[in-house]
């Protein structure tokens, strides 16, 4: 104020904020402007001069300060819990390696010395298992590229969906022969995404509905795709400009009630403990939410007890 009170000595306009205190004993945030009034050889002749009442909006400022320090605080946290886990990720893909490579040596060596020995439906049964485990060295390598590439930038790549549960398919085909499982969709587009982040989330929704299925009845399982625009995901967290993908996965299985509608995207949430207390993880929906994130998308769930759930996909139009 002192600095600003010199300059008007001098001659000079000044604009100046400060603090104090009404009759009420509030604090209040003034702005003084002060115009120096000059004649015509450029003189000062006067002074005009006009107090603001500012608090409101000195309050606005100070609440979004706060904000964004508690954002910044947040955003920190995140950066290290992201390496953290990115770090963990890495080393556990490491780890998974080792027995991987053990698993294809003895695979190799079966073939190798004992190949003449299966029967044509054991070698089918072992080409198979040769399938498998090559698919689950790729993921384990797909996962640690994953792990050490910088989340801000994504690699998209156009990936026929058609293709791509042609693929998951096959993968799950002993459950899927098992149980007498019907899978129905018709045509799927090109689009681009992360190609096996999308193979792992048809994999995991795909084991989720043959795993759950009513005893007695053969899983029916139908996925359609659609193009919808803003207003259909008008009430989502992604409800951004632009038109977006919608993939609906359903099946006829046992379902769960509406109330876990979120919580089954919980990790390590299982609703159905008996089954679960055999197979599953736990982590396989936690973990389709996550990609769906990491495509800018959404995934939602909706349960119907003793009739089958139906899981809804949607994530933004891009070009590759």
């Amino acid at each position: 104020m002192q600095e600003a009170v010199g300059r008007a000595l001098q001659g000079e306009d000044v604009e100046m904020e400060y603090r104090r205190y009404d009759k009420f004993g509030r604090e209040i945030f003034i702005c003084t402007i002060g115009r120096i009034i000059r004649n015509e050889q450029g003189e000062p002749m006067g002074v005009f001069g006009i107090d603001m009442n500012i608090t409101n909006r000195k309050k606005q400022e100070m609440n979004l300060a706060a904000l964004n320090r508690t954002l910044a605080e947040k955003n920190r946290e995140l950066e290290k819990r992201n390496a953290e886990l990115s770090a963990f990720a890495y080393a556990a893909s490491h780890d998974l390696q080792e027995p991987l490579r053990k698993i294809q040596m003895f695979n190799s060596l079966i073939l190798d010395r004992e190949a003449n020995r299966l029967s044509a439906q054991g070698r089918v049964h072992f080409d198979r298992s040769m399938a498998a485990a090559e698919r689950m060295q790729t993921l384990v390598k797909n996962l640690i590229i994953y792990a050490r590439t910088n989340t801000a930038t994504r690699h998209y790549e156009s990936v026929d969906l058609n293709e791509l549960m042609g693929e998951v398919e096959q993968y799950l085909y002993e459950t899927i022969r098992q149980k007498e499982a019907i899978i129905d969709y018709g045509p799927l587009p090109v689009v681009p995404v992360v190609e096996f982040m999308f193979w792992q989330l048809l994999q995991n929704l795909l084991e989720n509905a043959l795993r759950y299925c009513r005893p007695g009845v053969s899983p029916v399982i139908q996925l359609q795709y659609g193009a919808v625009d803003q207003s259909t995901v008008a009430d989502l967290a992604i409800a951004a400009p632009g038109m977006y993908h919608q993939l609906t996965f359903s099946d006829n299985g046992t379902g769960f009630e509406p109330i876990y509608n979120q919580k089954i995207f919980g990790l390590f949430q299982r609703l159905h403990s008996p089954i679960d207390a055999l197979t599953g993880t736990g982590i396989g929906l936690a973990l389709c939410q996550r990609i769906m994130e990491y495509h800018d998308g959404y995934i939602i769930a909706d349960g119907r007890p003793g009739e089958g759930a139906t899981f809804t996909l949607y994530w933004p139009m891009r070009a590759v």
